[in-house]
């Protein structure tokens, strides 16, 4: 834990552009950055507006929502995504050195290049679960939260930087995020060292988002997964955005969705995801509001969930000021790759489905489907 707890104030993915005052610092700019085009265009409108109705009464309202709505559309992405926080993250990737590991380079469908690693259990890694990770919207595929997951947990661990973060080529969008997870899954099944049947899809904040989109998409066999685990992550961007910006723009909540480039509309698609979910809630998010995890949970239709509350948890490090927390996740993939096998020598009936508060070592802890836990 001495780890863990040196590398808490380490910002490592999030919104973390967003915090101290930060949010309206980054609108600011990425509108300046976006003027000059923004401003021609909205001119040649204007010129067009001026000869079709002649009258300036006419001109003026629809040449400002224009030029608003414009520029609204167009800083979105550098409000989202953030591939330079912190600071070099575009050129210093750190990598698992202690660690059995390879270097990657993935292609995607789009000619996109994807650098990241993949992290090899020592012993058994052909039939251990392999975890393929979704950071944040900022930092890239050197996050440390990855390494307890093959160190604790005993799993592969596959984790890329997304498009335009880290080493890799491109431009971040919805889209094309999209494109480079399933990249990653592609990958996993054509490894030899790797059993296709115990691929998990983890992801956190925007992360969690894309590991919805995935696992809501993987029906048929070339895509199957067997779980998936989100941490502090959203319902959409446009409820993400009303709890963000709810100082600064107090109307954005009647901003129709046609508004949002990007919409990563998690809550649409969890109803549709048939494999087993891990949620897990940092109760002091200083980012996104912690029910929204809640919100995705009572949503997701599924009778094999398990929800789990870290009290002390803000939106980065979660992962690291809970004893517990890496004990829960070892004891989901235990439930979910062997439901006749369970932690302790007793039945999973004597387990309470109400909160349970973790405070055992990792042989004594079981889990139960729809079961609340608090991970102390």
């Amino acid at each position: 834990m001495n780890l863990f707890n040196n590398l808490t104030g380490k910002q490592h993915g999030g919104y973390s552009r967003l915090q101290n005052g930060g949010k309206a610092t980054a609108a600011f700019k990425t509108a300046a950055d976006c003027s000059t085009f923004l401003l021609l265009f909205t001119v040649l409108i204007f010129c067009v507006l001026k000869f079709l109705f002649g009258d300036i009464k006419y001109v003026l309202v629809p040449f400002l929502l224009i030029f608003f709505l414009g520029l609204l559309y167009k800083l979105q992405d550098r409000l989202l995504y953030h591939p330079e926080m912190p600071a070099n993250s575009s050129l210093y990737v750190p990598f698992p050195s202690h660690l059995p590991h390879e270097i990657l380079r993935l292609k995607t469908e789009d000619g996109e290049e994807l650098h990241g690693y993949f992290i090899k259990k020592q012993e058994n890694g052909s039939t251990s679960p392999t975890v393929l990770y979704f950071h944040g919207n900022a930092g890239n595929a050197g996050s440390p939260c990855t390494l307890p997951l093959n160190t604790i947990c005993g799993c592969n661990v596959l984790v890329v930087d997304y498009r335009g973060y880290g080493k890799s080529t491109g431009c971040p969008s919805e889209e094309g995020l999209y494109i480079d997870g399933k990249t990653c899954i592609e990958y996993l099944r054509t490894r030899s060292d790797v059993d296709p049947n115990k691929i998990i899809l983890f992801g956190h904040s925007m992360g969690g988002a894309i590991a919805i989109h995935l696992a809501a998409m993987a029906h048929g066999e070339e895509y199957r997964i067997a779980a998936l685990i989100v941490e502090n992550t959203f319902t959409s961007i446009p409820d993400a955005a009303q709890h963000v910006f709810r100082g600064i723009l107090p109307g954005i909540s009647k901003l129709p969705i046609v508004c949002y480039k990007n919409k990563f509309m998690s809550i649409d698609k969890i109803a549709k995801v048939n494999v087993p979910i891990l949620f897990i809630c940092g109760d002091k998010d200083e980012i996104l509001d912690p029910n929204m995890t809640r919100i995705l949970r009572n949503a997701s239709d599924n009778s094999h969930t398990i929800f789990v509350r870290v009290p002390k948890g803000s939106h980065n490090d979660t992962w690291c000021v809970s004893h517990s927390y890496y004990k829960c996740v070892s004891a989901f993939l235990a439930k979910v790759f062997n439901e006749d096998i369970v932690l302790q020598n007793r039945s999973t009936e004597q387990a309470s489905m109400e909160d349970i508060l973790i405070d055992k070592p990792t042989s004594e802890l079981v889990l139960t489907w729809k079961s609340e836990i608090i991970a102390t």
